[in-house]
């Protein structure tokens, strides 16, 4: 007895693995979705280590998991949904993008790089080795931990995946078949909602919305039966299946650990050279035929006219 459970515990050893994880958001219905991974996880036997402005603080925490607390990142985020209120959030989606994406996430990233533990994990200054990165994929910079470590990375994201996200892993994404989740339609039926949809990225127009309309909604799906019994039906059809959500996280998470990585899931639109992508190498040689074909054209029109020419000057000699 003693011999197998010292081979199970070698084999149940074995299959662990050394996972490292930033979820950088601070919004606890982000980090909720994530504290179930990475729990799970480390339930499992993996040693992870994740930084998170929502750690468990379980009363009695998992000897595997090293949570880095960066709770201060919510002060920023305060600041941001003061700057931003709904009354004077801007419909203009260039201005949304550059908000969000181009002066929020760059000031929340540097502040979380200020906390020594969060800047010492970056710069890898006691050279360990992981075999996992998990990142929550809103701001690019975060990838820079796989080629850190070396490592595969995997991307976890709690809410529908809008279009930058889905564009960084190449993730086709057609704006006539699937609007990004800010617009106010999930299905692009008309002619204007598919113009609209093409042209839009992420933007929710609350500035055309008063307070009191507002109101009257809220309170509409509070108080209606259609809208309780909607979310009910959505929930058995959202629940019914062979794992619940976490399982198979952690089922694809281990996965990519079994494997080392999964190429084999990479879209191929991420090792396609742009102008493939574009189909400028086509475009070019179809203009280069036309413009061969033009070229034969004209130039047999030039030939044809001056022979008739030649042949009429030679005609009138002979005549005269």
């Amino acid at each position: 007895m003693k011999v197998v459970a010292i081979v199970l515990f070698v084999v149940k050893f074995g299959s662990c693995a050394k996972i490292l994880a930033h979820f950088i958001m601070p919004s606890i219905s982000h980090q909720f979705v994530y504290q179930k991974i990475w729990k799970e996880l480390s339930l499992r036997g993996h040693e992870v280590t994740v930084i998170t402005p929502n750690p468990l603080k379980d009363e009695n925490p998992l000897a595997n998991l090293t949570e880095i607390d960066v709770s201060f990142s919510y002060v920023l985020m305060k600041k941001a949904l003061e700057k931003n209120a709904i009354d004077n959030i801007t419909p203009d989606i260039g201005s949304v993008i550059k908000e969000i994406f181009i002066e929020f996430m760059p000031r929340l990233f540097d502040l979380q790089m200020k906390d020594p533990d969060v800047s010492r994990i970056y710069k890898n200054v006691n050279g360990e080795k992981y075999d996992l990165v998990i990142v929550e994929p809103l701001y690019p910079v975060v990838y820079g931990l796989a080629a850190k470590y070396d490592c595969p990375s995997v991307g976890v994201i709690s809410l529908s995946g809008f279009k930058i996200v889905e564009r960084s892993v190449g993730n086709p994404s057609h704006p006539a078949l699937y609007p990004d989740v800010f617009l106010d339609y999930s299905n692009a039926e008309t002619l204007w909602q598919r113009m609209h949809s093409t042209y839009s990225d992420m933007i929710t127009y609350f500035s055309t919305v008063t307070k009191e309309e507002m109101k009257l909604k809220i309170l509409e799906l509070i108080n209606t039966d259609k809208y309780r019994q909607k979310i009910a039906e959505l929930s058995d059809i959202a629940f019914d299946q062979p794992m619940t959500g976490v399982e198979k996280a952690v089922w694809w998470i281990e996965y990519v650990i079994r494997h080392k990585g999964a190429r084999h899931l990479r879209n191929p639109l991420l090792d396609m050279p742009l102008y493939q992508y574009l189909f400028l190498d086509i475009i070019a040689l179809v203009l280069s035929v036309l413009a061969f074909a033009i070229f034969v054209i004209v130039f047999a029109i030039k030939y044809l006219l001056k022979f008739i020419k030649s042949w009429q000057n030679s005609t009138k000699i002979k005549s005269s």
